[in-house]
């Protein structure tokens, strides 16, 4: 199954970045926290995932942000193949699939307990990646932005769990 733009939602939007949890926001006060939860592999936490909007909740357009802190040493070779391999599980079937792989293999560093991770939309669709809260690099494509949330926010997502808590499903 391909993953496409209506498949989980209407274009995401963010202005910039700097303030809740390591997210920054500049044209607006702050980003609200929507959900979070932490991703679990068998027996060992991996990290605590964070999704903010402006309003708090996902109805129509606006910003988003997706944080993720580590809460162990992973290699960049690592979450790239998982990122990767996640894709694939999903059915992303996309021709600028291996140029976003190689792309994220240049982009993004190791990470050790602690580190952050967060992509933030912009409204144009570009992601901007930060690492510890400094810009690490943009991809341009907007559909780029769609399969890489789809990991955590799409009905395929791996860890329903997760994807409840992120969409503060698991309040209601």
């Amino acid at each position: 199954m391909a993953i496409t733009s209506k498949s989980i939602f209407k274009p995401i939007t963010i202005a910039a970045l700097v303030s809740l949890s390591g997210i920054a926001y500049a044209y607006n006060d702050d980003l609200s926290h929507v959900g979070g939860g932490d991703m679990k592999w068998r027996f060992w936490s991996l990290y605590e995932a964070n999704l903010f909007t402006e309003t708090g909740d996902l109805t129509d357009e606006q910003p988003m942000a997706l944080s993720l802190t580590y809460k162990r040493n992973i290699k960049a070779e690592t979450l790239v193949k998982a990122t990767e391999k996640e894709w694939l599980r999903m059915g992303v079937d996309h021709s600028n699939m291996s140029l976003w792989v190689d792309r994220l293999f240049k982009l993004w560093p190791d990470v050790e307990k602690g580190d952050k991770i967060s992509a933030v939309v912009d409204d144009r669709g570009r992601t901007t990646f930060y690492f510890n809260n400094e810009s690490i690099g943009v991809f341009e494509d907007p559909e780029f932005s769609e399969v890489f949330l789809a990991i955590w926010l799409s009905e395929d997502a791996r860890n329903q769990e997760l994807r409840r808590n992120l969409l503060g499903l698991s309040q209601l």
